[in-house]
């Protein structure tokens, strides 16, 4: 990891050199994020008790952009979270760091890569274009995403490595489709051969010698309604935790809906959201309770946090959340969350050892003028996470930003 962001140091100072690109742009920013208690479903704050402190540099020209963030949390010390350089040439992208990924039509969650574990360290390549044929709308793309990183804290012990895709397609205008795929592999009983990294592409990864690796995969889709018609977006993601004839199974879902509502005196975009992530056993028997993000040689979690939904598995959430604009500088934001987590009680989940249900509702105050931006909010958590030290009652928070 020190080789890693050594080299990252001075590739971006390198790049940073104002002789590089008289076209370039560089900026500072430094923020401070305070809270009173712990919160649920926000990545930040199940990773640090009270406090944050982060200052970034990104730097841009038309062939290298470059983000160093350096962040202090009160428990996790010095680290690099969001950093990476990357390089751009025509339509393809490719780069190196800990991004944080959100792959989903959902602005919130995902069911297969959230931002609710910290970012892993990987290496990413990008390449989206237009289908360019006659006989198809001027409008209709694609785009495809292809990482290859490492996650900390697995059953073995160890490192492991995690291959994903995912390409994104818009047949026609307001239409977009999802399909991705996560492998994860490494440690000590693998060997890089030709199986393997057949298994870790296309292959069935049930049997044979890819019988070790977790592969998830799964689909998605977003409709979003001409504004003249009906301001309103739909859309919906499945994941499988197991595969059977190749195909995803054991599935969890996620589904949402969201209007917004700009022409109002104060615009205002509200969204309902429902992810569900408990599994049954299948036909053939595998799967059952407590499989979502869970795998005989692997967890799906990047330092004890679940990569995809924040509930992990065997649970569901049921949510609203909103946002209102005041004015240009001011809007206020609101949620309330109806939640289940571990719904059969198992005692090895990772958020609490006892089924819990409750809700959260939190509401905040966000101040934005030029570069100057202050959030302030209160939170009530009604429901107790033992594990991840989740506790019952109210907390205040205040974060605030400048970028110069």
């Amino acid at each position: 990891m020190n080789k890693f962001f050594f080299f990252f140091t001075f590739s971006f100072l390198l790049g940073s050199n104002p002789s590089f690109s008289e076209s370039s742009i560089l900026k500072y920013r430094t923020s401070f994020n305070f809270h009173t208690e712990k919160l649920f479903g926000k990545q930040q704050e199940l990773e640090a008790s009270d406090a944050n402190i982060e200052y970034s540099i990104k730097y841009n020209n038309q062939l290298l952009s470059s983000n160093l963030i350096l962040n202090h949390h009160t428990q996790n010390g010095l680290n690099f979270d969001g950093s990476n350089l990357q390089f751009s040439k025509g339509n393809a992208q490719f780069g190196f760091g800990k991004i944080n990924r959100n792959w989903s039509f959902s602005k919130n969650s995902s069911l297969i890569l959230s931002s609710n574990a910290r970012p892993i360290e990987s290496i990413y390549f990008k390449f989206e274009n237009k289908f360019d044929l006659n006989f198809l709308p001027s409008s209709t793309n694609w785009s495809i995403e292809i990482i290859n990183g490492a996650t900390q804290k697995s059953r073995n012990k160890g490192q492991s490595m995690l291959f994903g895709a995912r390409a994104v397609i818009s047949p026609i205008q307001n239409l977009k489709f999802e399909l991705f795929q996560t492998s994860q592999w490494g440690g000590n009983k693998d060997k890089i051969n030709s199986n393997m990294l057949t298994g870790i592409l296309f292959g069935n990864t049930n049997e044979g010698n890819s019988a070790y690796i977790n592969k998830m995969a799964g689909f998605g889709a977003l409709y979003q309604m001409p504004v003249s018609y009906l301001p309103i977006s739909i859309y919906g993601q499945t994941v499988g935790e197991d595969e059977a004839g190749n195909l995803p199974s054991c599935l969890s879902y996620l589904a949402g809906i969201e209007w917004s509502l700009l022409e109002l005196k104060y615009p205002t975009t509200a969204t309902f959201e429902f992810i569900d992530t408990r599994t049954q056993v299948s036909t053939n028997g595998f799967c059952g309770p407590n499989s979502m993000y869970n795998n005989s040689n692997y967890d799906y979690v990047n330092y004890d946090k679940s990569l995809g939904a924040s509930i992990d598995s065997e649970g569901t959430s049921l949510e609203f959340l909103g946002q209102t604009f005041i004015n240009n500088n001011l809007s206020v934001k609101y949620s309330h969350k109806i939640l289940t987590i571990n719904d059969t009680a198992n005692v090895t989940h990772r958020l609490t050892s006892n089924r819990e249900t409750g809700s959260i509702t939190s509401l905040g105050l966000s101040w934005k003028k030029n570069r100057f931006n202050i959030n302030g909010y209160i939170n009530q958590q009604n429901l107790t996470l033992d594990k991840a030290s989740i506790k019952r009652g109210t907390a205040l928070g205040l974060s605030t930003s400048i970028t110069f």
